[in-house]
Formats: C-alpha cells, structure tokens, sequence
C-alpha cells in the first residue's frame, strides 16, 4: 500500500458519484524520484530484498523444487 498525499475538494454541481482523477504520470514520476533517490541499492545475493530464511507472504521458489528425486 503505497501512502499519497491527495486533494479532496467538495463536490460541484457537475460531479457525480463515483468521479475521480488521476495523475498517472505525475504519480509515475514521484515513484522514480523515491525509487532513484530515497531507496537503499539491492546488494543481496540473488537479487533479492530479503534472504530466504526470512518469513514472508511470497518468496521465490528455487530451482532445486522442481527437480524430482532420482529414483
């Protein structure tokens, strides 16, 4: 979940339920300037953020899973 500032103003005789804007791009750009600028570089084996060991919701499954035991 990503925490944005926003703009509520109070409904004109134009609007109707539901009616909402917006910016894709300028939000676009604010995720470079945070991703390029603010975050820390990934130097993890693997590419990953997070070691294996480390609980998760969702992690990448190795190779070494899809390969069947010899019989």
């Amino acid at each position: 979940c990503w925490h944005k500032k926003v703009l509520v103003e109070k409904a004109g005789p134009e609007d109707r339920i539901g009616d909402v804007y917006v910016d894709i791009s300028k939000t676009w750009e604010v995720y470079k300037a945070w991703r390029d600028q603010l975050t820390r570089p990934n130097y993890q084996p693997g590419g990953l953020r997070r070691p294996k060991w480390m609980p998760r919701p969702w992690f990448p499954i190795d190779d070494e899973y899809w390969k069947f035991p010899s019989a």
